[in-house]
C-alpha cells in the first residue's frame, strides 16, 4: 500500500469518526517523507499482524498510528510499540 492509500485510510469516514484525525494537535501539514514514513510503518505493522490492508481492523491501526503521530511522537520504534499496544 502507497502513500496515496495511507491518505485514503486516515482520512476515511470510520477513522475520522474515530476521533483520531480531528484531534490534530500541530495544526500544519504532513510532510511527503512523515507521508511515506507512515505508510511505510502502516505497512510493517499490518504484515506482523497478519491483517488485509482494508477492513475495520486495518483503520482501526491507522486510527491508532496517526494519532500517536499527531501527537508529536516522531520515534519510529516508539511508534512501533505504542500503535501495537494501544
Amino acid at each position: 500500500m502507497g502513500a496515496d492509500a495511507w491518505k485514503i485510510i486516515a482520512l476515511s469516514p470510520q477513522v475520522m469518526e474515530s476521533g483520531a484525525v480531528p484531534r490534530v494537535h500541530h495544526p500544519q501539514s504532513l510532510r511527503r517523507g512523515e507521508i511515506d514514513l507512515l505508510a511505510l510503518l502502516f505497512e510493517q505493522l499490518l504484515e506482523e499482524r497478519q491483517l488485509p490492508n482494508c477492513g475495520e481492523e486495518a483503520e482501526a491501526l491507522a486510527a491508532r498510528l496517526f494519532s500517536i503521530f499527531q501527537s508529536g511522537e516522531r520515534n519510529v520504534e516508539r511508534l512501533r510499540v505504542l500503535t501495537m499496544h494501544s
